[in-house]
């Protein structure tokens, strides 16, 4: 797991930060940061569906093996 950094955040994060805890019952300051995490990351997809900008394919697809090109025969 990787090493966790202290940052300085906003106070509409610390504020969404303790609603989400209160609203599932979250003890535990680091998960409530990994779930908002998650959120944050469906909503950057859903704004991108909205938007059709499909340069990028959702993480689920970009680990799909591409096929490999052959080289030219002589």
């Amino acid at each position: 797991m990787a090493k966790g950094r202290k940052i300085y955040a906003p106070a509409i994060f610390i504020e969404e930060m303790d609603d989400l805890q209160q609203e599932q019952d979250i003890g535990v300051g680091s998960e409530v940061v990994r779930k908002m995490a998650k959120y944050a990351r469906v909503g950057r997809e859903v704004e991108r569906i909205k938007n059709l900008d499909f340069r990028r394919l959702p993480t689920a697809f970009g680990d799909l093996p591409r096929k490999k090109k052959r080289g030219k025969k002589k």
